[in-house]
């Protein structure tokens, strides 16, 4: 039976993140552990089959953390300026380089795509006014005929038609992992598009939804291949941009949506935490992210200023590369499980995040609020001495094994590097600012050993796999590659039986704890500091941020 939903009323808020294999590892001679362990959302579009299965809805999703639109009368201001703690180093969805938390946002605030995810996991009309599917393998999209990129090109379907196919050529980006599974497509008319599978993908839509499926101006990017990316259909233009420094945004008055309040917004890069903070308290900012955590009570009793907080549903991770001589052996891997304390190491490395309790959440790697939460999979437990016979099993010879990180991620080098000294093990720190280290640790090319990293895990229980897990992933940076579980993520996403589903799910699950190509340790908390008369944007527990309707009231 065929369903469509009609267009709606844009509802202006923060789309969610998005969002292998046999292992690499050595399991020839294991040392046993001693406790080792061995459907579509619930809010399911009217665009999709009456066929697709009901399921309730997570239980614990928390309440969302908007601040309020501004009074009709208020006196705003024209500029805000956003402190950042990551730098945007390149805004091409397409380059290696071209993403992390700021790029992402940035994209946001100069683009649009075709559909985007409401946090209650229902999809809702962007650039798409409506879609149709009546077997979710030929899916047909109806383009916005209103729509115009920032150089005055109309958007149609050629652009869109221009987007999918260039990214189906980027292998190893976060666009080719959102195109990839849109073999077949072609224009009906101007504004309707066909996209027809190889397969039934009931999942389809989450592939559709996310900022880096952006659709890009053809005819702007054949002209000037680096900055064509800057044209997008958003309600805001880019103003100038400077690498790792800032990136300033000016509204674009003929957005197709409701018009921003506020005319230019300035994305800042401070690398120096204490910098952030003085020029918070200073006025030179309205918002700031990455402010140090022993001055967040500062801000928190002061009057002036607001914090706004929400807990991640993605994991961070120490994760390995699995094609290491090292880090690839599976008794290594085990070692490191075994001698880490994820309690002490949340604080002593200085994040703001929640050590993942086993009561809780289990041994599972697995979103905190992704239903079909697997909780038989127990945790290694922390134990120095099993984890000093794991590693005397291993291939390690005490040569120095090297550990990349975000500067972001504070002291986190220095907290695993003093754990794992307890057993003897030998850890290098490399930290690096977000654009190196995402080229560093590429798919195609990783060149890190052990990393710190968040395994993005958005709502829905199949795509969060086939970012982190899949082969090829830009996200994968582990280089992990097991065919059972490739076989699974192949699979999962045409079942309609919910019982099946959920079987298929709980094995992927088994997979990677028993192969443990990571090891999730704590829920990160996205935070920011914002004066107290700032309002219009969004944390989530997704890794993305809204700014665009962000506004400043003066006095």
């Amino acid at each position: 039976m065929k369903k469509s939903r009609k267009a709606l009323s844009l509802i202006l808020i923060l789309v969610m993140c998005l969002p292998l294999l046999t292992a690499c590892g050595n399991k020839d001679n294991p040392v046993s552990p001693s406790n080792a362990p061995s459907s579509p959302p619930s809010n399911t579009p009217s665009n999709t089959p009456s066929t697709a299965p009901s399921t309730p809805p997570p239980a614990t999703i928390p309440p969302k953390v908007d601040l309020p639109p501004p009074e009709p009368e208020a006196k705003l201001a024209d500029h805000i300026t956003v402190i950042t703690h990551e730098g945007v180093g390149v805004i091409n969805v397409h380059s290696m380089a071209g993403t992390g938390a700021f790029t992402n946002n940035t994209y946001m605030m100069i683009h649009s795509w075709l559909v985007f995810q409401d946090r209650d996991g229902s999809f809702q009309p962007m650039l798409a006014a409506s879609w149709d599917t009546a077997d979710y393998q030929t899916w047909i999209f109806h383009i916005r005929d209103d729509v115009y990129f920032h150089n005055g090109d109309k958007l149609t379907t050629e652009d869109v038609l221009y987007t999918i196919n260039l990214g189906k050529e980027k292998v190893g980006t976060t666009a080719y992992e959102s195109w990839v599974y849109s073999p077949n497509v072609r224009a009906i008319d101007e504004y309707t598009l066909e996209i027809k599978l190889n397969a039934p993908y009931v999942d389809f839509l989450y592939h559709v939804s996310t900022p880096m499926t952006q659709i890009l101006c053809k005819r702007a990017l054949e002209e000037d291949p680096e900055k064509g990316y800057w044209i997008g259909t958003g309600p805001y233009k880019i103003a100038g941009f400077s690498t790792n420094d800032y990136v300033e945004f000016e509204r674009d008055d003929n957005y197709w949506g409701p018009l921003p309040p506020t005319k230019s917004i300035t994305f800042k890069y401070i690398p120096e935490p204490s910098s952030r903070a003085i020029m918070l308290e200073n006025g030179q900012a309205q918002v700031a992210k990455g402010i140090p955590l022993t001055e967040l009570p500062l801000f928190r009793n002061n009057p002036k200023f607001e914090l706004i907080e929400a807990v991640q549903n993605n994991q961070i991770s120490i994760q390995f590369n699995m094609e290491d001589s090292v880090c690839g052996d599976w008794n290594f891997r085990m070692a490191v499980a075994s001698a880490i304390d994820r309690e002490s190491l949340v604080a002593l490395s200085g994040n703001y995040g929640i050590a993942i309790s086993e009561k809780e959440y289990g041994g599972t790697i697995w979103g905190r609020i992704t239903k079909y939460r697997n909780m038989s999979i127990p945790r290694v437990p922390y134990d120095l001495n099993k984890a000093k016979e794991y590693l005397a099993a291993s291939p390690y010879d005490g040569t120095p094994v090297e550990f990349s990180y975000q500067t972001s991620f504070n002291r986190i080098g220095e907290a695993l590097q003093e754990q794992l000294s307890k057993i003897g093990l030998n850890i290098t720190l490399n930290p690096m600012d977000a654009p190196s280290f995402v080229a560093y640790t590429s798919w195609k090319e990783n060149h890190a050993q052990m990393l710190c990293f968040a395994t993005l895990l958005n709502t829905n229980p199949s795509s969060s796999y086939q970012s982190s897990f899949r082969p090829g992933s830009n996200n994968n940076r582990m280089r992990y590659d097991n065919q059972e579980l490739t076989d699974l993520l192949a699979k999962i996403p045409s079942l309609t039986d919910e019982k099946e589903r959920q079987e298929n799910i709980y094995r992927m699950q088994e997979i990677t704890a028993e192969d443990m190509p990571c090891i999730p340790v704590y829920w990160s908390i996205t935070y920011a500091v914002a004066a107290k008369n700032v309002g219009g944007f969004t944390l989530t527990y997704s890794v993305f941020e809204d700014y665009r309707y962000i506004y400043f009231t003066l006095d």
